[in-house]
């Protein structure tokens, strides 16, 4: 027969404090005044999903503009950026690191290519040291069009993540409609 171990009720408390003071994730039930000293304080963070929503739609003013301008910064200029190079070099065969940059920014938007990208650096930095660094190189200009999107794309993120922060700081009506979708975390102290 098995022998069932008794839980008392000051194991179940010293274990809900437990987990309270341990866990990385805050409750649904915090007030808009906690989360604001949190986020002051440096305590707390938001996580999100970008898939559901899009930090533009509690962005107002300013901060709009500027989040709107460093979308189209990132997402649609650096394609014009390859066609001109291209151009300017008559080199057509780099036209390919268009469809190489929408896949990588893809690629940045739903999965994690964090390996792929480490191991197509060093490869690009070993071609480097063998050839020497030619941009119009094609063992250079197409690992960096894989590359450099994601970077973007972690660049980009940062500043949505900090702009709803601050809407949801500035707002408390906006915060508790959209509590649900967010998520409230503890800060690692290192």
């Amino acid at each position: 027969m098995e022998k069932k171990r008794e839980v008392n009720e000051t194991e179940i408390q010293r274990m809900k404090e437990y987990l309270k003071n341990n866990s990385p994730f805050v409750s649904n039930n915090i007030s808009h005044e906690e989360f604001v000293k949190g986020i002051k304080n440096g305590d707390l963070g938001i996580l999100f999903n970008f898939e559901d929503f899009d930090a533009t739609d509690l962005c107002t003013g300013r901060k709009m503009t500027i989040l709107s301008i460093i979308h189209i910064i990132f997402d649609f200029l650096p394609p014009v950026f390859i066609i001109i190079f291209s151009l300017i070099n008559l080199n057509w065969w780099l036209l390919i690191a268009i469809p190489i940059w929408y896949v990588a920014t893809i690629l940045a938007t739903y999965t994690s290519a964090h390996k792929l990208s480490i191991l197509l650096l060093l490869f690009t930095a070993g071609n480097w040291f063998a050839r020497g660094f030619h941009f119009q190189d094609y063992f250079t200009f197409f690992p960096l069009a894989f590359i450099i999107p994601q970077l973007l794309m972690y660049i980009e993120k940062d500043y949505d993540i900090m702009f709803v922060t601050d809407a949801l700081v500035d707002d408390s009506q906006l915060f508790y409609e959209y509590k649900d979708k967010i998520t409230i975390s503890h800060k690692t102290k290192l």
